[in-house]
């Protein structure tokens, strides 16, 4: 199920991913999977992703490697807000 799949993915980023790995040009989806848009570059403890005209900021804790792209933990409402 999916609780399953999550903790598979959030071990995946405790262990695997680190910031280094997440490329310029990668693309991050919100929870539910919908596009948010593409990353420009790492910034701290954040990726900068430029979602339509606006820059965002995304923390890197929500981030995991999914198989399209990167998946964020928040959801596309959060995203918006930020």
């Amino acid at each position: 199920g999916v609780n399953h799949n999550m903790l598979v993915l959030l071990n995946n980023f405790r262990f695997g991913l680190s910031a280094p790995e997440i490329k310029s040009g990668d693309m991050v989806f919100s929870a539910e999977g919908r596009r948010i848009g593409r990353v420009d570059r790492v910034r701290g403890d954040a990726v900068v992703v430029i979602r339509d005209t606006k820059m965002i900021s995304i923390p890197l804790a929500t981030l995991s490697a999914g198989e399209r792209g990167l998946v964020s933990t928040m959801t596309n409402k959060e995203i918006n807000r930020l």
